[in-house]
């Protein structure tokens, strides 16, 4: 039986649980920034598992993308994984929408809660807060890993139907609209050493050198790995990170974040 696991990370919570659901499964990890140019995706793997982070309570325009390419065969067991810090909305039932619309029924989605990484609106939690959700991931991985061993079809976890529907489903439709240009805040300060860390990281290639300075292209995903992975804590979003903390998942480096 062989199992492939596909992820879309910014500060690394999607590669790490990616990371240790394919440890605990023998499975290989595929990075969905990395294939996101291919113009069609076929997978002959026996099981499938797709993770990624909610984004303004739906799911990453480039995991949408993913979506519409995949390509699999009949009987194949596919799951996904949902992490957020707070509300879920429809992180999960979208993408079992989007993957049942191209002929794939989704066995079981799952929620794993993670530190915060979206500084605009909040700032980033205490490293001791961090190694409770740490510990609580792993245990949740391993419970992930059981039900898919075994194959089995589960309710997908999808949360308070009020909170799916009624709040997150108008905001999913609005994000996806003005998200690729909400780069246009990104600016710099004065600690910028042209490193070009932040092109280097960036999975949607949106982020060009100029000058030795980054310039942001507009097909912006927010996942905001340039903010958060700048050695100069030099790029800012508006007024509202000034003087934030940033975040990164302790076990995953800048390098690893590098296709």
């Amino acid at each position: 039986m062989t199992a492939v696991i596909y992820y879309f990370s910014g500060t690394g919570n999607s590669r790490a649980i990616a990371r240790d659901i394919a440890s605990e499964l023998e499975a290989r990890v595929c990075s969905i920034a990395g294939i996101a140019k291919e113009k069609e995706i076929s997978e002959d793997a026996d099981i499938v598992g797709i993770v990624y982070p909610v984004y303004a309570f739906g799911i990453p325009l480039i995991v949408e993308r993913f979506i519409s390419k995949l390509d699999l065969r009949e009987n194949v067991y596919v799951f996904t994984v949902a992490n957020y810090a707070m509300v879920q909305g429809a992180g999960i039932t979208k993408a079992h929408r989007l993957l049942r619309r191209k002929g794939i029924k989704p066995k079981a989605g799952f929620g794993v809660i993670m530190p915060n990484n979206y500084t605009p609106f909040g700032e980033a939690i205490s490293e001791e807060k961090q190694q409770v959700l740490f510990r609580a991931e792993k245990d949740k991985v391993k419970k992930i890993a059981e039900v898919v061993r075994e194959r089995e079809t589960v309710r997908a976890e999808t949360g308070f139907f009020l909170a799916r529907w009624f709040f997150s489903e108008p905001i999913c439709i609005v994000s996806s609209a003005i998200m690729p240009g909400e780069d246009k805040k990104f600016h710099l300060n004065s600690k910028c050493n042209s490193c070009g860390i932040c092109a280097k990281v960036c999975p949607a290639d949106n982020i060009e050198m100029q000058s030795g300075k980054p310039t942001w292209r507009h097909h912006c995903e927010q996942c905001l790995a340039c903010f958060h992975r700048c050695p100069q804590e030099a790029i800012e979003i508006g007024k509202s990170t000034e003087g934030k903390k940033r975040y990164r998942h302790e076990t995953v480096t800048s390098q690893d974040m590098i296709l």
